[in-house]
């Protein structure tokens, strides 16, 4: 094989060692070279030419039309992250460009996770530390906080991280309903023990509404004004998907003049909703390094599989 045959480009993410030291655990280092992309660097856009593969993760810069017609040799796209929105996966189909994902490695922790803020948002756990670390409780009595069990859970989305969220969530004795685009079998909906409902059964019917859907130009806003008021006034709402499929704005009104208990989020929320005790927030740190272990294992293993010359996986377009 040609040492240089595989010209690898890299938008956003790490920087080129990381993608080095994980590739030479799986191929010759002498097989390939890798160029982390900086839009202004002119070396950058002549690495961007000359890449057979481009490596990517969800950021700042966008893989649009122009990039892609730029990149006159490349094969192959795979993003490390499961979200892939940040690409225009039309034009990459028009120009007979595979494009692969990074699918089902953070479902553990982001489902641990969302667990969390669940709780958390039922048990107002942001107003009961700040109250505990100011000493602030002056015999009041306490705000009202709801158990988990025996409450209806509503799964907006149901991919690999719906799933285990479901998985997890049973222990709780909940009931579950979801609702996605494609509805599952009977027999993978016994296997999991939860149920279908439309959009707005969904929204009517969840005491916890936990939010697992890709950014697309249909997930977003998914969640605003209409959506909300057709919620009871003691739900709760936790997004730990992608930041834009809730507006904000729409959920600081519901919370503001009591339509909705609390919302959870692992998304640095807009400012309104910082100063409110009724919010839990994360700041996108769901993902924990037991993960990452498993991102890079699968990912790596995959993008080997198209510079051995085999068919690679996970191919979205």
């Amino acid at each position: 094989m040609n040492p240089l045959k595989n010209r690898i480009i890299t938008v956003n993410g790490p920087p080129e060692g990381y993608y080095v030291s994980n590739l030479s655990k799986r191929i010759d280092s002498s097989e390939f070279k890798v160029k982390k992309y900086q839009p202004d660097d002119i070396e950058s856009k002549k690495a961007l030419e000359e890449a057979n593969l481009l490596i990517a993760f969800p950021g700042k810069i966008i893989i649009d039309k122009k990039m892609l017609r730029a990149a006159k040799n490349l094969e192959f796209i795979h993003f490390l992250s499961v979200g892939y929105d940040n690409i225009d996966l039309e034009t990459a189909s028009k120009l007979k460009i595979p494009v692969a994902n990074n699918p089902g490695w953070p479902s553990i922790s982001v489902a641990e996770h969302t667990i969390m803020l669940i709780l958390m948002t039922l048990k107002q756990a942001t107003l009961m530390y700040t109250k505990t670390v100011q000493n602030a409780w002056k015999g009041e009595g306490y705000p009202p906080r709801y158990e988990l069990r025996g409450k209806t859970l509503g799964l907006l989305g149901l991919g690999s991280i719906g799933q285990e969220v479901a998985r997890q969530a049973k222990g709780f004795e909940v009931n579950i309903i979801y609702h996605k685009r494609n509805r599952l079998t009977p027999s993978e909906e016994a296997a999991l023990d939860v149920g279908y409902r439309s959009f707005d059964e969904l929204l009517k019917e969840s005491d916890v509404l936990s939010i697992h859907v890709p950014l697309t130009d249909e997930t977003r806003d998914i969640i605003g004004n209409d959506e909300l008021s057709k919620m009871k006034e003691s739900a709760v709402v936790v997004n730990t998907s992608r930041k834009e499929v809730v507006n904000e704005e729409a959920v600081f009104d519901a919370l503001d003049c009591g339509r909705l208990f609390g919302f959870g989020t692992d998304f640095t929320p807009d400012r309104s909703l910082t100063g409110l005790e009724n919010v839990c927030m994360t700041p996108h740190s769901s993902v924990t390094p037991e993960a990452m272990m498993r991102m890079a294992a699968q990912g790596f293993d995959n993008i080997s599989r198209f510079l051995k010359g085999e068919k690679p996986l996970y191919i979205v377009n």
